[in-house]
């Protein structure tokens, strides 16, 4: 996927490329946040707080579960079809958020700490056979990376307030 980035616009967020809409964000209520990928609708939601859990959910059933321990630096995603893919958090320079399969970086979110304007760095690695996957994969970072801004960066400028879309439960 090339060109990709995404976009807000009033309370719902965009992933975009050149041809097509590919996800659309909407914060359902506290801890919860509706996506829409090519016309099927998902749900993500946090459970926990001290070591919390990721979900992403079509109609009641589970399909995604991101799990990691209280001070850990990585996490784990497990898949529908018992993929597991690794999910690497960085904060040298900024906040980072890596999802790999295997050593291949499938995407990355970062923030950095000390430049003049922050703003958010967004890129998709290696392609993937399933896109649709992929894309929820692109969800799943957003609204993780959110609560981890949320927590780490206390001012409301307006990197922030793009970032905080899910609140902690």
């Amino acid at each position: 996927m090339k060109n990709v980035k995404w976009i807000k616009d009033s309370e719902k967020y965009f992933l975009k490329n050149d041809e097509a809409l590919l996800i659309e964000l909407t914060s359902q209520s506290v801890g919860s946040v509706s996506v829409t990928i090519n016309q099927k609708n998902y749900s993500i939601y946090r459970k926990g707080s001290w070591r919390p859990s990721f979900y992403i959910k079509v109609e009641e059933t589970e399909i995604v579960k991101l799990s990691h321990g209280f001070w850990g630096s990585s996490g784990k995603i497990l898949c529908w079809d018992d993929t597991v893919y690794k999910c690497e958090y960085l904060n040298k320079g900024g906040l980072k958020i890596r999802v790999l399969d295997g050593q291949q970086e499938l995407l990355s979110y970062f923030l950095p700490r000390e430049a003049k304007q922050r703003s958010v760095s967004f890129s998709i690695g290696t392609s993937m056979e399933d896109a649709e996957k992929l894309l929820l994969l692109c969800a799943l970072g957003l609204v993780l990376f959110n609560s981890l801004v949320g927590e780490d960066y206390s001012n409301n400028d307006d990197n922030s307030t793009f970032l905080l879309m899910v609140a902690a439960t």
